[in-house]
């Protein structure tokens, strides 16, 4: 029963998303905003936050888990590797950041998440994306429905299986600013959002709870 839950929020919020990046297509008409001469450069709709580096003598057994791209797909495991020392501020992550991958497989790695497993320490080859004027889900759908792009840009730098997207990439890359528009729309797609969010983190919360039953019977 519990699996069955599970699958149904993961419908469901396949579903939510799907919706809201077709919404976002249909409020900006790609031949309209995107990559256009009087667009407004990707890098300044957020701050783009990288993550540090480790060295292997900064891992440890305990204390905050390491937020690698492993994580992002699938949340805290047994593989997750911890720090227990100090590091800027700016690499904390908390539940609700938006961060976006932008090395590694092209097909599988270049995309943008919604943290919602606990507090954790950004590793590099993330940028915690922090929205300006609080237009969060915005800017969440705007690199989703730019994935394509990134995913062609990190497949032509592609070396020994790695590819990536840089700041200067996001500089580089346009979205027509429109204040109005953007305004409206992070209205609407905000109740959605919030949804898709608390899917995830009810989704990871079941899976704890199954993971612990198996655990169990298993011993």
């Amino acid at each position: 029963m519990m699996k069955l839950y599970i699958i149904h929020f993961k419908l469901l919020n396949a579903n939510l998303l799907t919706y809201s990046m077709e919404l976002f297509k249909s409020y900006f008409p790609k031949e309209k905003y995107f990559n256009v001469s009087n667009g407004k450069a990707l890098y300044d709709y957020a701050e783009f936050i990288n993550g540090t580096s480790f060295k292997k003598k900064e891992y440890a057994d305990a204390g905050i888990p390491i937020i690698k791209i492993a994580e992002l797909k699938n949340g805290i495991t047994d593989n997750t590797q911890y720090f227990d020392g100090k590091k800027d501020h700016k690499y904390d992550v908390k539940n609700g950041d938006i961060l976006f991958s932008w090395s590694g497989n092209p097909q599988t790695s270049i995309d943008t998440f919604v943290w919602h497993n606990g507090d954790g320490i950004l590793n590099q080859h993330t940028f915690n994306v922090h929205a300006y004027n609080d237009h969060k889900w915005f800017i969440f759908i705007l690199l989703k429905v730019f994935k394509p792009i990134f995913t062609s840009i990190a497949k032509n730098k592609q070396t020994t299986g790695l590819g990536h997207v840089t700041q200067k990439d996001l500089k580089r890359l346009t979205f027509k600013e429109d204040k109005n528009e953007i305004l409206s729309f992070e209205r609407i797609i905000d109740p959605l959002m919030e949804m898709y969010y608390s899917n995830l983190k009810q989704n990871q919360i079941l899976s704890q709870i199954k993971n612990r039953i198996t655990f169990k019977l298993l011993n």
